[in-house]
């Protein structure tokens, strides 16, 4: 299935939460881009009925040069995994249709690695 590496990190959760709304904003729209520039629209990308969707097995990988704790590192990935959902590439990102794993590796140059798995 398809992997997108994008060129950035997402924001932290603490610089999310301290900053004005339209920072969160324009880290969404980023990650939308982003994926859409890379990936194109997903299969759920019109959605009908609930029962066309599958579970997704989503792994998000992000490089930064300081690594932030566990609840953090998943809290920053929401804006990753909003885009996907509007994309089309995940039905809908409660747990019942996606599955998630977020990890933080230290990098120089800050990127992020999104993979999309059907389960």
């Amino acid at each position: 299935m398809p992997t997108v590496t994008l060129p950035y990190a997402p924001l932290t959760a603490n610089a999310r939460l301290r900053s004005h709304w339209s920072a969160g904003h324009r880290d969404r729209k980023r990650f939308l881009s982003g994926i859409l520039a890379e990936l194109g629209r997903g299969p759920w990308w019109h959605r009908t009925t609930r029962s066309k969707g599958r579970v997704m097995e989503v792994s998000i990988t992000v490089g930064r040069k300081r690594l932030q704790d566990l609840d953090n590192a998943w809290s920053s990935a929401k804006g990753a995994i909003d885009a996907l959902r509007k994309a089309g590439w995940c039905f809908d990102d409660s747990p019942k249709w996606i599955k998630l794993h977020v990890a933080e590796v230290k990098a120089k140059v800050p990127y992020t690695e999104i993979s999309v798995y059907e389960e």
